[in-house]
């Protein structure tokens, strides 16, 4: 199920692996869904009209594949691709499995992150029993989801542990950090 071994590299630890609740990640999409089944009915209204009329050129608008496209396809995908999805918080990075035929990765190093925020939306709220997204925003405006973690509150302060101390390790090697930081401990004065 998880893939993670074919891409570790050497001294590369993973601290932490999960996957989305299934039934916030599934039923996540229904915004998407929405908005599809009106695009279907805004085309099924040419459709229509284009049998009716004996227009046949309008069998072309788009709208209605479209529409049915997203209507039928989000759920499909969302099914099928759940049992791929794997997340990773490793010493050096963070791992993102994804796809459905092929096992696709996104790597997100440390020194790249920017911020980091938790969504627990609705659904999360209603069939997750507490999971929620890890939004890990990078400089240059891309932001990666852990989509839909069991306990994510925990998982964020973990990340932000971890995120901490390779940073700290990556400004600060152990041969060159101060044993105490006198900065920690001025006062401003007027």
């Amino acid at each position: 199920m998880y893939e993670f071994d074919k891409i570790l590299n050497k001294g590369e630890k993973i601290l932490w692996e999960g996957r989305p609740v299934f039934q916030p990640y599934f039923v996540g999409s229904i915004g998407l869904m929405i908005f599809g089944g009106v695009f279907f009915l805004a085309g099924l209204v040419f459709f229509i009209m284009a049998i009716v009329t004996k227009q046949y050129l309008l069998l072309l608008f788009p709208h209605v594949w479209v529409g049915l496209g997203i209507v039928v396809g989000v759920p499909l995908y969302r099914y099928f691709s759940y049992k791929h999805i794997a997340y990773a918080i490793t010493n050096k990075r963070v791992l993102i499995q994804k796809g459905v035929i092929g096992r696709d990765f996104d790597f997100v190093d440390y020194d790249q992150i920017r911020n980091v925020s938790v969504d627990v939306g609705f659904f999360d709220k209603i069939l997750g029993k507490e999971s929620g997204t890890l939004e890990i925003h990078t400089g240059a405006a891309s932001t990666y989801l852990l989509e839909h973690i069991a306990d994510p509150y925990q998982i964020t302060r973990f990340f932000s542990r971890v995120e901490y101390n390779v940073k700290t390790d990556m400004e600060y090697p152990n041969k060159y950090r101060p044993k105490t930081n006198p900065g920690y401990t001025t006062r401003l004065k007027k």
